[in-house]
């Protein structure tokens, strides 16, 4: 499986449906016409296993509704109004064809975490007659990613030779940029622009550094697509070979992933969670525990993520809908985690059909746990401090300039 695209998860928001449509809008035409019939089947479940985080947990009355006439008339323009079911809408119209459109988030020029889906479907109603409208919405804009390097090596070049720096998307004067501490997140872009790409940072000295990326080779050949499309998924990859008399920077590749718009929406166009570590002390300013938080990043769903050390050991397992919280609950867990870096793998759990349950990894991600505050004790004692103790036989016992068992205390609680 592509590790960029995830095709696991099925998006059919508009279905036909057998009972009779409710929640008339008040909306009434004038002369002959009939009802045109809209149905979100089980929205929270279909929805929310295929909607970012960042977009909040989708209901019906989320989405924006536009019904418009042959002659491009928007008979209704507004959001999907609900009554009696939170799942169905009806309006009453004149007879005739008509096209139905349904969005759901913003058409941003660029963003981080701002997909866009949309959907469009025709419909003919006749005279008293009740039509359901079936449509499939899809990913709506592109999105671009970035490498820093090929290998490890070479990522590490990038960062012995700057300070910062980062792949910036640019759309006519509008950039935003993919930056090599946060190489992870992605940028969506709406579909049909024209895009360049440049990169920019800082050398170690401070000096600034740009320089623009062509789209094309010296051949003529096309590196990055002039236009990224609705479901373009363009992974730019930046390679920095060991410079001898001036830093360069190249695209060593361009991967082109092309979603299927038919009833798929990828994973990879998820974010991925955000995770908070903050160490707890108990009254006596002890070090008493670590506690992770995860935020809600697919709603709706059950989910678990296993976080790793880097020796490779499991030190927190959690499971749960919603946002994932994890404090030091059993022996079984770790509960201090040292400053360091960690791994969290993610997975959807689900039912497997046979009264049991099922897990598919869908992503995985690094985070950063701070250093705490911890405070040392010396302990031990001396020839001096028997003395000062007024046990003088123990002193006189005592070597000259000997510490006896000596030890060392952090203010971590047992």
């Amino acid at each position: 499986m592509n590790k960029y695209l995830f095709r696991t998860l099925s998006w059919l928001l508009f279905v036909p449906f057998v009972a009779a449509c409710v929640s008339e809008t008040d909306f009434q035409p004038t002369g002959e016409g009939g009802r045109l019939c809209l149905s979100f089947d089980n929205i929270v479940t279909a929805v929310t296993r295929t909607t970012p985080a960042g977009l909040g947990k989708p209901l019906a009355a989320d989405f924006h509704i536009s019904v418009v006439n042959e002659s491009g008339r928007a008979l209704y323009d507004g959001p999907f109004r609900t009554g009696e079911s939170d799942t169905k809408m009806s309006l009453t119209v004149p007879v005739g064809e008509y096209t139905v459109t349904a969005e759901y988030g913003d058409n941003r020029l660029m963003g981080y975490d701002t997909p866009y889906y949309t959907g469009t479907s025709k419909a003919e109603v006749s005279k008293d007659e009740t039509v359901e409208a079936q449509i499939n919405c899809k990913v709506g804009n592109a999105l671009v990613s970035a490498n820093f390097g090929k290998d490890e090596e070479e990522t590490k070049r990038f960062d012995r030779y700057f300070s910062d720096y980062g792949l910036y998307v640019s759309i006519d004067n509008y950039s935003m940029g993919i930056t090599g501490d946060a190489p992870r997140l992605s940028i969506y872009v709406r579909a049909g622009s024209h895009v360049t790409l440049s990169f920019r940072g800082h050398l170690t000295d401070g000096t600034p550094f740009s320089q623009p990326l062509p789209n094309e080779t010296t051949d003529g050949k096309n590196i990055f697509p002039d236009v990224l499309n609705a479901g373009d998924h363009a992974i730019v990859t930046l390679t920095m070979p060991a410079p001898e008399n001036d830093l360069t920077v190249n695209i060593s590749k361009v991967e082109m992933e092309e979603l299927t718009l038919d009833e798929t929406i990828p994973l990879a166009w998820l974010p991925k969670p955000r995770v908070t570590a903050m160490h707890r002390y108990d009254e006596k300013s002890e070090l008493a525990g670590t506690d992770l938080t995860f935020n809600n990043a697919y709603p709706g769903l059950t989910w678990r993520a296993v976080i790793t050390n880097a020796e490779d050991e499991t030190v927190r397992d959690l499971t749960d809908t919603g946002a994932l919280t994890s404090a030091y609950t059993s022996s079984a867990e770790w509960p201090y985690l040292p400053e360091g870096e960690y791994k969290a793998v993610y997975y959807i759990v689900s039912d497997d059909g046979q009264g049991g349950t099922k897990e598919t990894k869908i992503n995985e991600d690094t985070f950063s746990v701070p250093a705490p505050e911890l405070a040392l004790t010396l302990g031990g004692y001396t020839a001096h401090t028997k003395w000062e103790e007024g046990d003088v036989d123990a002193a006189n016992a005592c070597e000259r300039l000997t510490v006896y068992e000596p030890s060392v205390y952090a203010n971590i609680s047992e």
